[in-house]
């Protein structure tokens, strides 16, 4: 009837409970007490919703309509049968009318045949059954009521009756209900286990669900009864508000015909045409088969199971499909097909007469006969083939029913092969055989237990297909027919074959215990082939020298080996026969393989060691017989053999003594070769050969240094032989007389004694070097040094004599020159300092000579002559102005006399003959005047050389076929240079006489400014709309600014093509009309960007998450219009979740991929290509599609949640999907703990799932299980913590506070919603990935209270604190709680109210949720503004408008949008918000966050036992630290150092699973503080952690493989290996494992580069080597302050508002983006500081992204590293 409508909760609230609809109050009325109120709530339900059954009445379920007849209810009992009879009595009953049958009320009502009038009554007429379907219409018809509908109202209120208006209690219970219903509690599946052989249990909980729901049937059927009953009166439905109630539906019942005698008369008659069992070509056929076929097969198993040597199942399925093959070919279709054609061709005559006499004259239908005739025989030979199928599968199953008992064995042998079975077993044999190899340190089947039922399964198939599509003989006796039917075969779904599927499969899996219990033989040793004993003996190898340990170990590896090798090598189990010897094969090899590694590394050390031991024996005798000669050689050949016989010689009697040791350990344990025991004998014969080499040098070194002694003492001699010869000369040289005579005379004395007094400095030169020879002899010979004090005296009597005659020679050359020579190649200036210099150098030596009159006399005479030409230089100063012209000597001339002539030789002289120095003002006046314009034509002229080799650089530009401009930073230097002196050359009163050339210069250079700057502008807004329009797809969309641009394309390429060919600036300029053209490209440029603006605003505004992207990465995705696939790469920038979508072969959208690979597939599939090119149209059905998938996805695992097991329904769906399902249960349970009692038990239940899931996690598990597990854990313990909270203070109703201020989830309908107070927000389904969660703490509560009140008064939040106290992520794990799209953004102060707009707008209109990160930091004047901004959508918000204007702009509203805004108030440089900002959010302070608990539940999410305990010792590690250690800027106690050692907890937890915790714990926290502690600091911080982890000793890490890279790569760069830089390096690498943002510090030329260097190299090398997984790396390297915040990050243009990257953004993106497994660098060698460090604040944080003021946020990826290199 009504039930399946749902009630109307407009019309009663909430299922089942009725609204308290206040009555109007009379005047003056008061509530006296609070029963007054029950009552008019009472009344309102009464007037509402009227009851159906009188509450107060004896009688059970009485209806109300009794009141009325003043009679007990018990005497109208009767008229509950007819509305008729509602004034019926029982007691005025007068008696019982006959009751009529069934047959006669149907034809009555017309529901069978009618009676046909002019018929007698005894016969009636039979009406086919669509004459009996029209009858009924006919009569339903005519009846109005059954086209009355019941209104919505009518509806509901019936809903609720049916549901309310009878109470449960007294409706009657059947005494089947009390005593059981019979037979049901015995119901079994016997049938199915007689046929299948299944074994079937139908558990208890069936049983009951069952039967409640019977019972609940039959209350229902009650209800509905007794509430038709009372509506069939029309004063019940007026009181009751029903007006119309639905019909129920009618069945219409047909009476079939009584006459069958027609058709079996036809019947009978048809099988006598039709059945042709009888006939003899069907005996014949069955005789032969029955004869010579029947008990045929195709293969016997047993013949199988008997072949040596056992097959592997593959080989098990050739052999049998060959068989089957020849048995198809060979016996049925060349024996049985070929027999049974025969026997149908022999007997023609008895079915010749089924074919129709002409085929011409018969229609098709002729045949029909004859092709019966031939299905029979088809029948007949189907059913041949398929019982010999069925008799075939039943021996199988018979034949596998040997191995039903399986191969598992408990017995053990004898010790020397524990784990094998005893041989003792009766077991079969073997019908297939399985390998056991090692694959990856793993013992694996070959092939895999699993495939064996397959393979088998798949022999079944060949024995199938024997039978199959097997022709039937019609074809061969009437070529023509076109039939191609086949024998029938068996169908899969045959009995018998789903038998022998089950039998066979059970039989198998019986066989799987015994190989699986087998290869724990092998468990032992798989130590030596999965790396664990590589790793011992690399330790042992690595820590030990001793030949002992060696020896012990190689013995150890001896054992083992025989061990192995006495193992059998196949073992036969049943069905399975097991081959051991290829997994015995490897663990031999490996085996013997690390006992070479023993005796290698020990050959190859005493190889190198032996050979160091000779080569230092082959010195010592090189060294000894090494001919000398000089004193040094022999003297340090003396000295090499005292210390040779003092150290070396004991020194190497010790190394061959463990040589020694070598070679016996070596002969006993390792194969040498011939060139080991020719190196042994050459070793061990040296000690003989080598002392009589020694002595012999001795004897000779002693001769040679008496010989020594006897030269150097002739050698002494000679060399005073010579100083007193010299000390004679220069006495003369002195005493000499000199008569100074004049012209070249004395030009060619001062030259003579020049010349002499050179020839004695050169002699003395010599006699100096003699004498360190002779002193360095002396040294050697161990005798007294000479003095040569005479030599010093001889060099200090000649010297000043040198300087003045060579200072004589040189002036009077000079002053010759000057005065004679022409004047025109003269150089004043040079002149003057030259004439300057001499004069003063002579007055110095004239004063040091009195005592010899000549050299005075000379002197005096050259100071005569200077002073005489000084006089002279003021007329030289005018002659010799290089800025004389022509147009100069003119004016001279004239002022002189007409005869006055300059000619090329005149001289000084000349110009004295002409009396010029009388005249030397006007001179001077003219020379003045021609110096200024010398100046100015110079500069000039050399301004404009300059300009002819000054060219454009040209770069060709892709494959576009044209060029761009490059580097003209010198050029634009230049020019502005120029411009600046042509501008002030143009208003110098001396440029008259070339004015015309400098006015033409000016214009030239303002000519190539403007080219330049047109040039420049246009260049770069081609370049950024080339690959714009480059794409078809932009082109068609935008065709109007599509054809600006090809008209600016080609006049562009046009001016590029005439400018290459010449490329010199100055031809450049000569282009006819370059800028003009460059001129009329921008002025386009500007439409076309103008244009390009709107067309991307009408994008957005279609899909609102384009707002988040900036211009160029917008294009980029709008320009893949035919390939979907390509717009992959900016997924994750319009989805948090999705880094990539998965496409079928088809390109159609099937799933969406997380960056954790997550996958999770779509409800529905997209087709981008049904778009048209659009992008933005299927991106938003991947939205919608995302929000579909997940919250259909979520429905059913919450609802899968109650019937699974829980640790294996947490792994079986999205991560996601797990923490809001888990969620939602959670909610559920606390609430009926809460309301039942139960909170202590459920507690229980908390503690045991929190248990049961880090158990798991300590286990094995994908990578991307853990972090769902880990995110579980996480929010498992709050809820832990929660329901005990609840516990403890007795919470016991489900509307107390402490309960409705947790995060709760609802699944209401199909809508999942979370609560938090009084806040309601529906869950977002937005697909977030697999990703971590934050830690609960209470501050981390306080917060999301805050928040989401905030949200429930349409205001934003402000979390507001220090740094490191989640302020952010708080914000971030608050919309992963209600999986919305949350946008974290750094703010900086260069953002302006654009940017913010922009940004509004896509949140207004996706719906999504923003966290501007340091919003103080924006200035205060784009902050008033913004305010503006967030109250505009506040306001279209709270006025729940679907539509709203912002900023011009009408927006679709998404009203769940919110905004968060974080503020760190202790930082320097910050805004206080206006007044107007404030009070549009809610603050909330933010202070020192829990890191006990942090720590405690962190590590319980990885897997750590003890993680209370030791959360408790990090907390006091960073206190005492605080509290003990100096203080340095960059030491760091906060939450971001607690998070670093969590992390390298965890990462040691995964590679060391077995190791103590506390161990992992002390050396995360070593090594993550240890590197930034200062030396003065070791000591102390060493002495807290030993206080705190007592006992616990840490190994050594294993980084041998990393340090022998790292020496390489040193010794490549000429690096010294100290411990210190070393360790240094390690550190490094150890946090950048554990952090992807680190500083290195330290003083300048510390080695902070180099190590990073060296670390980049060694990493290099691992790569190469494959060692460690590791890669190479990509390194960038910035200083940050030698540019402006704007070159680094980038700004917008202040005119157009166009974006332009800094060097940051792009060497970011390059390695964010980058499809290389390289690691990726990016170094900050610099200052660090808060003016450019602060915009980084979320690229160091846990977001990982780099925010740009244009919007664009790039995320960084897991290769990358941002290092900071600071003082």
């Amino acid at each position: 009837m009504f039930q399946n409508v749902p009630p109307s909760e407009d019309l009663l609230g909430t299922r089942g409970t009725v609204p308290q609809l206040p009555l109007p109050h009379p005047p003056g009325y008061t509530e006296l007490d609070e029963s007054m109120a029950v009552v008019r709530a009472s009344l309102s339900h009464h007037n509402q919703l009227p009851p159906l059954l009188q509450p107060q009445n004896q009688t059970v379920n009485c209806p109300y309509k009794e009141q009325k007849y003043d009679t007990e209810p018990s005497q109208r009992i009767g008229n509950c049968y007819s509305p008729t009879a509602q004034c019926l009595h029982l007691s005025k009953r007068s008696g019982v009318s006959v009751r009529r049958s069934r047959i006669q009320q149907a034809r009555e009502s017309g529901h069978l045949y009618p009676v046909v009038e002019g018929i007698p009554d005894n016969v009636t007429i039979e009406f086919t059954p669509s004459q009996q379907f029209s009858n009924m219409e006919r009569r339903e018809r005519a009846d109005p009521s059954n086209f009355l509908v019941a209104s919505k109202n009518d509806i509901h209120r019936y809903n609720w009756y049916l549901e309310n208006g009878v109470d449960r209690k007294s409706l009657p219970e059947l005494p089947l209900f009390r005593e059981g219903i019979p037979g049901f509690s015995s119901i079994s599946l016997e049938g199915i286990e007689e046929k299948f052989g299944w074994e079937v249990t139908v558990p208890k909980s069936w049983k009951d669900d069952m039967f409640s729901e019977v019972k609940d049937l039959y209350n229902a059927s009650l209800r509905q009864s007794i509430l038709d009953y009372v509506l069939l009166d029309p004063a019940e439905r007026s009181r009751l508000g029903i007006e119309i109630q639905n019909k129920p539906f009618q069945p219409r019942v047909v009476e079939g015909p009584s006459t069958w005698h027609t058709c079996f008369i036809e019947t009978r008659y048809w099988l006598y045409e039709n059945l042709f069992t009888t006939s003899p070509v069907m005996l014949e056929i069955n005789k032969l088969w029955h004869d010579s076929y029947k008990d045929r097969r195709p293969f016997s198993f047993e013949e199988l199971v008997a072949r040596e040597p056992t097959p592997t199942p593959k080989e098990l399925g050739g052999i049998v499909a060959a068989k089957c093959a020849d048995f198809r070919n060979t016996v049925l279709l060349e024996g049985y097909i070929k027999e049974c054609s025969l026997i149908i061709d022999s007997h023609k005559e008895s079915w010749r007469e089924l074919l129709p006499q002409r085929r011409s004259d018969h229609p098709p239908q002729e045949y029909q006969q004859i092709a019966s005739f031939f299905s029979t025989i088809s029948a007949l030979m189907s059913r041949h083939l398929t019982g010999m199928m069925y008799r075939f599968f039943d021996e199988i199953v018979e034949f596998f029913a040997q191995y039903l008992r399986g191969n598992s064995y408990g017995a053990m042998e004898e010790e020397s092969a524990p784990g094998f079975p005893t041989g003792k077993e009766k077991w079969s044999r073997a019908l297939v055989k399985i390998k056991v190899d090692i694959v990856e340190g793993e013992l694996v089947f070959d092939p895999p237990l699993q495939t064996i039922y397959p393979a088998l399964e798949l022999l079944f198939d060949d024995v199938m297909a024997m039978i199959t599509k097997i022709p039937t003989l019609l074809k061969k006796f009437f070529p023509n027919n076109q039939s191609r039917a086949k024998l029938k075969s068996v169908n899969r779904l045959d009995y018998y074959y789903v038998n022998l599927v089950l039998k066979v499969q059970h039989a198998v899996e019986c066989n799987y215990e015994g190989p699986c219990k087998l290869i724990q033989v092998f468990d032992e040793s798989l130590r030596f082939v999965d790396g664990q004993e590589e790793r011992v003996v690399q330790e042992v190898i690595s820590q030990q020298d001793s030949l002992g340990v060696f020896e012990n170990k190689i013995l150890s590896l001896r054992a083992d080996l025989s061990n192995i090798t006495g193992m059998r090598g196949s073992v036969n189990l049943n069905l399975i026969r097991v081959d051991l010897t290829p997994a015995q094969a490897k663990l031999t090899s490996a085996v013997k393989w690390l006992m070479s590694t023993i005796s290698d590394h020990v050959l190859h050390g005493n190889r190198v060691y032996q050979k160091e031991i000779c080569r230092s024996f082959d010195e010592i005798s090189e060294t000894a017989l090494l001919p000398t000669t000089t004193t040094e050689e022999l003297i340090n050949q003396v000295e090499f053999i005292q210390d040779t016989e003092a150290t070396v010689f004991p020194e190497l009697e010790e190394k061959l003594t463990k040589a020694e040791a070598n070679v016996l350990f070596l002969l006993g344990y390792s194969d040498l070769h011939e060139d080991d025991y020719k190196l042994h004998s050459m070793t061990f014969s040296w000690p003989a050969r080598i002392k009589p080499i020694v002595q012999h040098s001795k004897n000779r070194l002693n001769n040679k240094r008496e010989l020594a002694n006897n030269e150097l003492k002739e050698r002494i001699k000679l060399f005073d032989n010579h100083v007193m010869s010299w000390s004679k000369l220069s006495e003369e040289l002195k005493e000499l007389d000199f008569s100074v005579s004049t012209g070249s005379r004395a030009l060619e004395d001062i030259a003579r004694n020049v010349d002499q007094l050179a020839e004695l400095h050169t002699n003395l030169d010599t006699g100096r070097e003699e004498l360190e020879e002779i002193r360095r002899e002396q040294k050697l010979l161990d005798q007294e040094p000479l003095s040569g004090q005479d030599l010093e005296n001889v060099f200090i009597d000649i010297e000043p004599y040198e300087n003045f005659w060579e200072l004589a020679l040189r002036g009077l050359k000079c002053l010759d020159e000057w005065m004679f020579g022409p004047f025109l190649e003269l150089n004043y200036n040079q002149i003057e300092e030259e004439v300057n210099e001499i004069f003063r150098t002579n007055f110095k030596l004239m004063k040091s000579f009195s005592d010899s009159p000549v050299v005075k006399r000379c002197s005096e005479t050259i100071q005569n002559r200077i002073n005489k030409f000084k006089e002279n230089l003021r007329l030289l100063s005018v002659i010799c102005n290089p800025g004389m012209m022509d147009r100069h000597w003119i004016r001279i001339a004239d002022m002189i006399g007409d005869d006055f002539v300059i000619e090329k030789n005149s001289s000084l002289s000349f110009m004295l003959d002409w009396k010029l120095e009388d005249k030397i003002d006007e001179l001077e006046e003219i020379s003045t005047a021609a110096t200024k314009e010398h100046t100015l034509e110079t500069n000039m002229l050399k301004m404009q050389a300059e300009w002819k080799e000054m060219s454009f650089t040209f770069l060709p530009y892709r494959d576009t076929g044209t060029h761009i401009i490059s580097g003209i930073d010198e050029i634009q230097t230049l020019l502005d240079d120029h411009i600046v002196k042509t501008q002030t050359m143009r208003g110098s009163p001396f440029i008259k006489p070339f004015e015309s050339e400098i006015v033409s210069w000016e214009k030239t250079l303002l000519t190539v400014q403007d080219i330049i700057d047109e040039a420049l502008k246009c260049q770069a807004t081609w370049l950024y709309l080339e690959p714009i329009f480059s794409s078809e797809d932009i082109m068609q969309q935008m065709p109007r600014e599509g054809r600006y641009f090809v008209m600016v394309d080609n006049n562009w390429k046009q001016v590029m093509a005439k400018a290459v060919i010449d490329p010199h600036v100055l031809a450049v300029t000569k282009i006819e009309k370059v800028v003009d053209d460059l001129s009329h490209n921008n002025k386009l440029l500007e439409d076309i960007l103008k244009g390009l603006n709107n067309y991307l605003e009408v994008k957005r505004l279609y899909f609102a998450r384009f707002f988040f992207l900036s211009n160029d990465e917008l294009l980029e995705i709008l320009s893949e219009t035919k390939d979907p696939t390509r717009v992959q790469p900016h997924m994750k920038k319009c989805f948090e979740g999705i880094a990539k979508l998965e496409f079928d072969s088809e390109r159609v959208i099937q799933g969406m991929i997380s960056s954790e690979s997550e996958l999770v597939k779509l409800s529905k599939p997209i087709n981008p290509h049904s778009a048209k090119g659009c992008v933005e149209k299927w991106l938003l059905e991947v939205e919608n599609g995302m929000k579909v998938c997940l919250k259909e996805i979520g429905a059913r695992a919450i609802k899968a949640y109650p019937s699974s097991v829980r640790e294996e329904w947490v792994l079986e769906w999205p991560g996601q999907v797990v923490l809001s399902g888990s969620q939602t249960h959670w909610t559920k349970e606390v609430s009926d703990a809460i309301t039942t009692g139960t909170v202590g038990s459920y507690l229980e239940q908390c503690n045991s799932q929190i248990n049961k899931i880090v158990a798991m996690v300590r286990g094995k598990l994908p990578a991307m299980s853990r972090i769902t597990l880990g995110a579980l854990i996480v929010i498992d313990v709050h809820a832990r913590d929660v329901v005990e909270s609840f516990h403890k203070n007795r919470i016991s109703d489900v509307t107390d506070f402490n309960w409705i201020s947790q995060l709760r989830y609802y699944l209401e309908g199909s809508d999942l919603n979370v609560r938090m107070i009084t806040t309601t927000i529906l869950y977002g389904n937005e697909y977030l990935g697999n990703s971590p969660r934050l830690v609960i703490t209470p501050l981390t509560d306080r917060c999301y209270r805050t928040l989401m009140g905030a949200i429930k008064l349409t205001l934003g939040g402000a979390p507001e604190g220090p740094a490191g106290t989640g302020k952010t992520e708080t914000s971030k794990d608050l919309a992963k709680a209600v999986a919305k799209q949350c946008v974290v953004f750094n703010c900086s102060d260069g953002l302006d109210y654009k940017a913010m707009g922009k940004f509004f707008k896509g949140l207004a209109q996706a719906g999504a949720w923003a966290c501007f990160d340091e919003f103080n930091r924006i200035e205060l004047e784009v902050l008033s503004v913004v305010a503006q901004q967030i109250q505009c959508i506040q306001l279209a918000i709270a006025g729940k408008l679907k539509v709203f204007v912002f900023e011009g702009t009408n927006l679709t509203l998404d009203s769940t949008c919110t905004m968060f805004i974080t503020m760190n108030p202790g930082y320097a440089g910050r805004s206080e918000l206006p007044d107007n900002l404030k009070v549009l959010f809610r603050t909330v302070a933010m202070m020192v966050p829990d890191y006990g608990l942090i720590g405690e539940i962190v590590l319980y999410s990885v897997g750590f036992v003890q993680a209370r305990a030791l959360s408790t010792k990090i907390v006091a590690t960073y206190k005492l630290c605080s509290e003990q250690l100096s203080s340095q800027k960059h030491y760091d106690y906060g939450m971001r150092a607690v998070k670093s050692v969590l992390t390298a907890a965890g990462n040691l937890k995964l590679q060391y699973p077995e190791e103590d915790e506390s161990i992992l714990l002390l050396r995360a926290i070593r090594d993550v503080n240890l590197p930034k502690f200062l030396a003065q600091d070791l000591p102390l911080f060493q002495g807290i952690i030993s206080d705190l982890f007592p006992g616990v000793e840490l190994p050594a890490p294993d980084y041998e493989v990393l340090n022998k890279a790292l020496f390489t790569v040193m010794e490549r760069m000429n690096l010294q290996n100290t411990p210190f830089f070393h360790s240094k390096i390690i550190q490094i690498y150890e946090m950048m494992l554990v952090r992807h943002g680190f500083m290195v510090v330290g003083a300048t030329l510390g080695g902070k580069t180099s190590a990073l260097l060296v670390l980049a190299g060694a990493l290099a090398e691992l790569h190469k080597d494959k060692l460690m997984e590791e890669n190479k790396v990509g390194i960038h390297i910035i200083n940050p302050k030698s540019i402006s915040m704007f070159q680094l990050y980038g700004n917008f243009d202040p005119v157009s508002h166009e974006w332009a990257d800094g060097v940051l953004p792009i060497l970011y993106r390059e390695q964010a983006s980058s499809t290389l497994e390289d690691r990726q660098w990016l170094i900050f060698d610099g200052p660090v500081d808060a003016v450019w460090i602060e915009n980084m604040n979320t690229v160091l944080d846990d977001n990982k992204k780099l925010c740009l003021m244009s919007g664009e946020i790039i995320q960084m990826s897991n290769k990358q590293s941002m290092i900071f290199e600071t003082e």
